[in-house]
């Protein structure tokens, strides 16, 4: 617990988050940062198979299990729990343990995940590749998680834009109603989420590790210096991710300034 508490500690996935972009509990595990780092995008077993026996780089007083060991650990695992959920949550956690390699297949797509962001954009991403199979360049695809584009959405201010296209979305004293209310006046909150998400995933690194750091309550010493490198975004005094730049970037107009442009011109379309 002191090491969680002292941030040793990484919320690691089992499967890369780049070949399954979901943070659903029975991909995830705990291990040290160092770990999790040196893991890359390898599945765990992958991992175990190239680096068993070394010494782990930061951590030399410790060192990667061998693969039979590792092997006999995951069959140990208990399948058993309190309740369905916690069974079926256990046995697709030991089965991601054990893949080697993993594709898109072998991943659990049931009715009741349709509620969770991750796996509807796995269903999008499918749907759009099959569009696009023929052609010669491939589209890429980027799950950029939604606390991150809502986070950008907060720091850049931009629901006002909104009123660009619906003056409703103003109380009477000109102030921005906030988005609960704006669901309640108008669709258009979901044309502004997408114009922050391509925002957001232009101009932010395409890189799971940046948006979990992003994603964190409080930061390590190493990880606020890691962040705060980046040119648009902040860090707090207390080591908190705090704020994206809405300055211009590579002489381009700000970012509010472009979205409000979007629902300006395209006012006239909407409905």
């Amino acid at each position: 617990m002191k090491q969680i508490l002292d941030l040793e500690i990484d919320v690691e996935h089992v499967i890369p988050r780049s070949l399954r972009p979901s943070d659903s509990l029975n991909g995830l595990v705990l291990t040290f940062k160092e770990v999790n780092r040196w893991k890359g995008k390898r599945t765990a077993l992958q991992f175990i198979m190239d680096e068993g026996k070394k010494p782990v780089p930061g951590l030399p007083q410790k060192s990667i299990m061998q693969v039979s060991r590792y092997e006999s650990f995951v069959k140990r695992l208990k399948e058993t729990g309190p309740s369905g959920d916690d069974v079926r949550r256990r046995k697709s956690r030991k089965r991601f343990l054990t893949l080697k390699n993993f594709n898109e297949r072998d991943a659990d797509f049931t009715q009741s995940d349709l509620t969770v962001t991750s796996h509807l954009n796995r269903l999008a991403a499918f749907r759009i590749r099959a569009v696009h199979k023929d052609e010669e360049k491939q589209p890429k695809f980027i799950a950029l998680p939604g606390s991150v584009t809502g986070m950008a959405r907060r720091c850049w201010r931009l629901l006002g834009c909104l009123s660009q296209a619906n003056p409703r979305v103003l109380n009477e004293d000109g102030s921005t109603k906030n988005k609960t209310e704006i669901r309640g006046v108008t669709h258009l909150h979901h044309a502004l989420d997408a114009s922050v998400a391509a925002l957001a995933a232009t101009l932010l690194p395409d890189d799971g590790e940046t948006w979990s750091l992003l994603n964190k309550r409080r930061l390590s010493d190493d990880e606020a210096r890691r962040l705060g490198a980046l040119p648009m975004v902040a860090v707090s005094a207390q080591n908190q991710p705090d704020t994206f730049a809405v300055a211009a970037i590579d002489n381009q107009p700000p970012v509010t300034l472009r979205v409000a442009y979007f629902f300006r011109a395209s006012s006239s379309s909407f409905v």
